[in-house]
């Protein structure tokens, strides 16, 4: 199933199973051949393969048909960062960009017609 999806994703992005093997995945040609043949890649290679397309793991290895990976959950260092950002900024850059935040996240949390 790994190859099948694997191959799907690289047409979808206008490139090989082997391309990709070679320098997004930093495996050798063969090991897309043996893939081909049924052997199961190492979970290094699915991880890093699923962050290349954005998809999930289970979508690569045939546990889901959504491809879609789930909402990675802010880190730390990322809410730090926005922090500051916004410590850094003046009143009015730091008011525009609070509004802003607030109006995504409305529109996110909102109901769909």
């Amino acid at each position: 199933m790994f190859y099948e999806r694997l191959n799907l994703l690289c047409k979808l992005h206008g490139t090989t199973v082997t391309e990709v093997a070679t320098t997004k995945l930093g495996v050798a040609s063969s090991a897309a051949t043996n893939w081909k043949h049924g052997a199961s890649p190492r979970c290094d290679i699915v991880v890093r393969a699923a962050e290349h397309f954005g998809v999930s793991a289970d979508y690569l290895l045939g546990l889901s048909d959504t491809p879609a990976a789930a909402s990675p959950t802010p880190t730390e260092a990322e809410v730090l960062q926005v922090i500051n950002l916004l410590s850094g900024a003046s009143d009015s850059a730091r008011s525009a960009a609070l509004a802003a935040m607030r109006a995504v996240i409305a529109a996110i949390d909102s109901p769909q017609d």
